[in-house]
């Protein structure tokens, strides 16, 4: 069985919200803590490699605030 996943692209949303006249940004989520030994490795390299961060999944908070 498949499970269709909604894709949220940061730039679209950061353009949304600054057209409705809000402030965007994002935090990573790169903590090790309660992370199985595959998740500790792959959480591992994006601590060490930034790019990879914006090319592969991982947690990230998007956090709008209203203008003032």
């Amino acid at each position: 069985m498949s499970v269709p996943e909604d894709v949220l692209v940061y730039s679209r949303l950061a353009a949304l919200a600054h057209e409705v006249g809000l402030n965007v940004s994002s935090v990573f989520d790169l903590s090790l803590s309660k992370r199985g030994p595959v998740e500790l490795v792959y959480y591992s390299a994006l601590t060490r490699l930034p790019l990879l961060r914006h090319l592969l999944p991982c947690t990230r908070d998007i956090v709008f605030m209203k203008s003032r």
